[in-house]
């Protein structure tokens, strides 16, 4: 994906008064070739950070559960 972003960009770059009916189409063309990539790239960082509140949450309730059991142990050896 990286590549085919330099690519736009150097095609944007290069668009003057002289080609830019050219170059305007040849970016539409890149667009479209990159916008699934990047559609699958946020589609993919957004479950990635769905897993990652996930494993927060789990996290906690799991500090949370490990912190009852210390106090009931206390009490228990009391």
């Amino acid at each position: 994906m990286d590549a085919k972003l330099e690519q736009l960009e150097t095609t944007l770059n290069n668009i003057n008064v002289f080609n830019a009916g050219k170059k305007r189409e040849e970016a539409v063309a890149l667009l479209a070739k990159l916008l699934p990539e990047v559609e699958s790239f946020q589609v993919e960082t957004q479950r990635l950070r769905d897993t990652i509140a996930h494993e927060r949450r789990n996290a906690s309730f799991q500090r949370e559960i490990n912190a009852d059991l210390c106090v009931r142990r206390s009490k228990s050896a009391v």
